[in-house]
C-alpha cells in the first residue's frame, strides 16, 4: 500500500495575498513534510466578519491564482465557495477528506492562530482531522496544547515575516508603496481593477 500524499493547507481571506503567505507555503514545502500546498480561499471567515474591506471572493481568488502560479506544487482551491457561509475549518476539512480520502492533510498556520484552535467552533474536529505545520510568529512561543501533541511540527529556524494584509490595504488606500511585499502580478491586478481605494 502506497503512502498517503501529504498536502499542506493554507487557509485565508487573502485580502490581498502577499509574500508572507507565499513564504509560508515555500517553507512548508522545504520542510519535506508536505508535497504540495493548497491555498484555501475563504469567501467569508467567521472570525473576520465586518473587519475592513473584504474584496469579492472572485477577486481574491484571482489574485492568489496569479501569486501562486510560479510554483507547480502550489494550488488554489475554491472548495469553500460551495460550502455554507461563514467558512468553518472543520466543515471544510470534512469536505476535503470526503473528496480526497487517500490524502493526509496538514494545516499550515502561525503560532498565533495555532494556540487558539482548541477554542474554535469545531476545534476538536479540526484537531482530529489533520496534523499541524506551525510557522513562527515574533509575538508567541512554541506552546503545544496537550490535545495536539504528536500532531504538530514547528517550522523552527525560519524568518518570521510580520506582514499583514491590513497594513497593505492601508498602504494602497493612501497611495503608498507595497513594492516587495506583494507579487508584481498581484500589484498589477489591484491596479487594473482599482481595488482597496
Amino acid at each position: 500500500m502506497s503512502a498517503k500524499r501529504k498536502i499542506g493547507l493554507l487557509f485565508g481571506s487573502f485580502n490581498p495575498v502577499h509574500i508572507g503567505h507565499l513564504f509560508m507555503g515555500e517553507m512548508a514545502l522545504e520542510s519535506g513534510i508536505v508535497e504540495d500546498v493548497w491555498f484555501i480561499v475563504s469567501p467569508e471567515s467567521p472570525y473576520k466578519t465586518g473587519k475592513g474591506t473584504l474584496m469579492p471572493a472572485s477577486d481574491r481568488y484571482a489574485m492568489v491564482r496569479r501569486a501562486a502560479d510560479y510554483n507547480e506544487h502550489f494550488s488554489v482551491s475554491t472548495i469553500e465557495f460551495d460550502l455554507p457561509a461563514p467558512s468553518y475549518t472543520y466543515i471544510t476539512l470534512d469536505a476535503l477528506k470526503e473528496k480526497w480520502p487517500d490524502y493526509e492533510f496538514h494545516l499550515i498556520c502561525g503560532t498565533d492562530v495555532y494556540v487558539d484552535i482548541p477554542t474554535w467552533h469545531g476545534g476538536k474536529e479540526v484537531i482530529e482531522a489533520c496534523n499541524f505545520l506551525v510557522y513562527p510568529r515574533n509575538t508567541t512561543t512554541n506552546y503545544t496544547p496537550e490535545e495536539m501533541a504528536g500532531k504538530t511540527k514547528f517550522l523552527n529556524g525560519v524568518p518570521s515575516l510580520e506582514i499583514s494584509s491590513t497594513f497593505l490595504r492601508e498602504q494602497i488606500k493612501n497611495g503608498k508603496t507595497t513594492k516587495h511585499l506583494l507579487p508584481e502580478s498581484v500589484q498589477q491586478y489591484i491596479q487594473d481593477n482599482n481595488l482597496y481605494k
